[in-house]
């Protein structure tokens, strides 16, 4: 029987927790009522504490190591976003 590594597990709970706030955040979205939102809203920010927490036993254990974006790469993903979203529901105008 095959034995799963340390990095494997971790691998793959890392993605199971970048799966389980994506799913939180547009049950969040998709929520009509303030406490249901709200509640999702917690939930999601617990998967990223979560997901955090599982990237640096990664990095603990030399597997991968995380590196810091630089300001001009975070305003290239927020254009993206923004178009991405004007595009998809009208927010943010044209």
């Amino acid at each position: 029987m095959y034995q799963l590594t340390d990095q494997e597990i971790l691998a793959d709970l890392l993605l199971a927790q970048s799966s389980l706030a994506e799913q939180y955040g547009a049950a969040a979205l998709s929520s009509m009522h303030a406490a249901v939102r709200n509640a999702m809203l917690e939930q999601m920010n617990e998967e990223h504490r979560l997901h955090a927490a599982v990237a640096g036993m990664l990095e603990q254990r030399g597997y991968g190591r995380m590196r810091t974006a630089d300001q001009k790469e975070i305003e290239q993903i927020r254009e993206t976003l923004k178009q991405l979203l004007s595009a998809r529901h009208g927010i943010w105008g044209s």
